[in-house]
């Protein structure tokens, strides 16, 4: 989850504030929290909780990839405002060091609590768990983030060339997004390493491309974006679904945000929202409160996973129930909400913790 610092996510290079970046980051995060609260999908079992959690899965993968082209669109551009040496100081700052601190933290609360089995485990134990996200998994996102963070520097010096981040961008789509796919339904073997080929970098580029198009994307072209968004969607819905049915667990073959229907959907979601005329559908204080909020995602996606706890823990729902999946995600997100502002207010470590 979420995202390269919010205090940088919806500026530009030029420092310029964009709206619908904080909107992008805002959603982002309500994203997250949906596919948590929807995690029974992982694990599959007859019955409609787990279809309509597929349907939430499929619907809302678009959330990492989201984060990640905020990234590329906010950092991408950093020498107009600082070094590298500055860019990589700010990193780890604002994701590094929470990172760190919040690791400690889950493991503290879920040894204590009983969540988390040491018995038998070395110092040495400890911290390979905390440097493989094993002490609290949805932290994998910064081993995500990290990749791209060390990318940007190389990317960044081609910002004037866009017809190589276009290349870079379609490489990785051929051979990151497409290829996968094409082994698995077709029993295709292909192997060609392409160094500038891996990760989430697809994403990195295209979040900047996408953000900084000279001309507005022609309607027509936006129409096909939508229909390739909602057809991958669809695509990977109706096959995880069937083939899930037929092996009796969730079949996982085409899931992974480097693929094709994923990138469909998260260019789809990208590209609508930047569409919207935001600023003349939100007046000046509902701007301000939107800035606010998408400063608030990134401790939002430290916190959540503890408040998810004590949710299910007091409420007494059961994670399969509906009240749970769907209606309980803007309680978590209020609740986390709160959480993060109250830990902001802590004197000179606040901001430290909570980015």
């Amino acid at each position: 989850m979420t995202n390269n610092t919010p205090r940088e996510s919806t500026r530009t290079g030029n420092g310029a504030r964009i709206l619908y970046f904080d909107i992008l980051n805002i959603l982002a995060i309500l994203a997250v929290l949906a596919l948590h609260h929807n995690g029974i999908v992982h694990s599959y079992r007859a019955g409609q909780a787990w279809k309509e959690s597929l349907v939430v899965e499929c619907a809302f993968y678009w959330a990492v990839p989201i984060f990640i082209m905020l990234s590329g669109a906010t950092l991408m551009e950093y020498r107009k405002r600082y070094s590298t040496v500055d860019f990589f100081r700010k990193r780890v700052l604002r994701t590094v060091v929470p990172w760190i601190i919040w690791t400690v933290i889950m493991l503290i609360w879920k040894s204590s609590a009983g969540l988390l089995d040491l018995t038998g485990k070395s110092v040495r134990d400890v911290i390979s768990m905390g440097a493989n996200y094993q002490i609290e998994t949805s932290y994998y996102f910064f081993g995500v983030l990290f990749a791209c963070y060390l990318a940007i520097p190389v990317f960044s010096l081609l910002t004037q060339n866009r017809k190589i981040l276009w290349y870079i961008a379609a490489l990785n789509f051929l051979f990151a997004s497409v290829r996968p796919v094409l082994r698995t339904w077709l029993g295709l073997q292909w192997s060609l390493d392409i160094a500038v080929v891996g990760g989430l970098a697809i994403y990195l580029l295209l979040g900047y491309l996408l953000a900084t198009l000279e001309k507005p994307l022609p309607a027509r072209t936006r129409i096909l974006i939508y229909l390739a968004g909602i057809g991958g969607c669809l695509l990977r819905f109706i096959y995880t679904y069937v083939r899930s049915i037929r092996a009796g667990a969730t079949d996982t073959s085409i899931k992974g945000y480097p693929m094709f229907h994923a990138v469909f959907l998260s260019v789809a979601v990208f590209v609508l929202v930047k569409q919207i005329p935001w600023e003349k559908i939100l007046t000046e204080r509902m701007q301000k409160i939107a800035a606010w909020l998408s400063a608030q995602s990134f401790g939002i996606f430290l916190v959540h996973k503890i408040i998810l706890h004590y949710e299910l823990a007091l409420t007494g729902l059961k994670n399969t129930s509906f009240i749970w999946r769907i209606l309980m995600v803007p309680v978590t997100y209020l609740v986390s909400l709160a959480v993060v502002a109250l830990l902001k207010k802590i004197p000179k470590i606040g901001k430290v913790i909570c980015g």
